[in-house]
Order: structure tokens, then sequence, then C-alpha cells
């Protein structure tokens, strides 16, 4: 009997709980593609693109309950993603929804220089698992939980005339201004699901983050842009 439970026991472990290097492995799956910035025609990016991995995970939190008719294993990882792959999904999708606009009909032929400041880069995600044993029966069931941090995007920016300044800001993109957009953000939390293909969705999720943040800074950027001089 006490083979039995161990077996189940390990079993358990194995299927249930994620592991670092599982999470590093999902993120670099979804954003291996991205290693370098890549350059767009709307704008350029001037921050530095560091190199290494593309996320770095940590467990920070590790709960285990082995009783006799319930076992619960639960593991939280914080994961921080490398500021390459959320700058380039910025500026790709900056510069195509850019092209859909009369941005570059505003900006003419002026150079439009963005630093990125602030974008969201690192979540928190939680698996847990537990067993309900009932003599020869046993229910189990599955709860993921993923958070991305609660980071606006915010960008700075300078219009270029002839290499000379013509205008400067800096462009706030809060998770207010992506709430008539929620349907497309409710991601967060789900049962019965395999954990790999949560992480999966949420990282898809994660993406839509800084896509739908990409959109509301062009229109931003849009409304604060002086029209183009027409003198000589």
């Amino acid at each position: 009997m006490r083979k039995i439970i161990a077996a189940l026991f390990s079993l358990l472990l194995l299927s249930s709980c994620m592991s670092i290097k599982r999470v590093d492995n999902a993120v670099n799956d979804r954003f291996k593609h991205i290693q370098h910035l890549q350059s767009v025609q709307s704008f350029s990016i001037v921050n530095p693109v560091p190199g290494g991995k593309l996320s770095d995970t940590k467990q920070t939190k590790s709960t285990s309950i082995p009783a006799l008719f319930y076992w619960k294993f639960s593991k939280t990882y914080h994961t921080d993603i490398n500021t390459v792959v959320p700058l380039n999904l910025f500026s790709k999708y900056a510069d195509d929804y850019a092209k859909t606009t009369r941005l570059k009909d505003k900006v003419g032929e002026r150079k439009v220089e963005l630093e990125v400041i602030s974008i969201p880069k690192a979540f928190d995600a939680t698996f847990t698992n537990t067993t309900i044993y009932l003599l020869l029966a046993a229910a189990n069931s599955q709860t993921n939980v993923a958070q991305t941090e609660a980071v606006s995007l915010k960008v700075a920016y300078k219009i270029l005339d002839n290499a000379q300044l013509a205008q400067q800001g800096e462009i706030e993109v809060s998770y207010a201004d992506l709430e008539k957009y929620s349907t497309q953000l409710n991601l967060s939390k789900q049962s019965n699901v395999d954990p790999a293909t949560f992480l999966k969705g949420y990282l898809e999720l994660y993406e839509n983050i800084v896509y739908l943040q990409s959109k509301v800074f062009i229109d931003k950027l849009s409304t604060q842009l002086k029209p183009v001089s027409n003198e000589n």
C-alpha cells in the first residue's frame, strides 16, 4: 500500500507541477524568433537592447499538503522577460497600426524617435493541483493563475525636422486605457487545463496586452503631433 501511495505521490508531482525550465522553455518557444530589435518605417527606437536568454524565471513560493485523503501541491514563479521581446512587439504593432492611420501625413518628412521608459515585461504564475481520495476513487483538479505586472507603457518621443528638435513629449498608456478591450484580456485564471497549455495561452494574452498598448500609443501620439510647418 505504501508503494502505491508513493507511486501516486511521484506521479502527481511530475504531472501537476511546472518547473523553472518548463516556464522558460514556454517563453522561448513563443518568442524565439525575437533575438534583435527589428527596424520599422514609422519611427526609430533608441533603447539599447540587452542580449542573453529570453527570460529569467525564479520560484517564489512552494506549498505541499500530502495528507491522508487530501493532496495539494502549488508552485509560484516570477518571470522576467528580456526587454528585447516587448520592445520588438511594441515596435512591430505600433508600426503596423501607424500605417493604417494618417500618422505619416502629420509627421511628413520629419523623423520620430522613441525611447520606451517602461513596458510590461514580467509576470507571476501559480500552478496548483489538488487531489481528494474517496475510498478507491480520486477527484483531481488543476488551477492555473497568471498575472502580468501592472506596468504602464510609457514612451518619450522626439520629432526631428532636419536634425533639429521640433517637438518632444511623453505618452503613458495605463491599464485604464485598455478597459474598452477588457473582453480580450480575460485569461488570468483557468481551471482543469494542462499547465503547459494554460501558459501558452497566457503568453498569447501577454502579447495582446502589448499590441493593444501599442495601438493606444499611436492614437495618443497622433493627437499630440503638431502640424508640419509649411515655411521654407
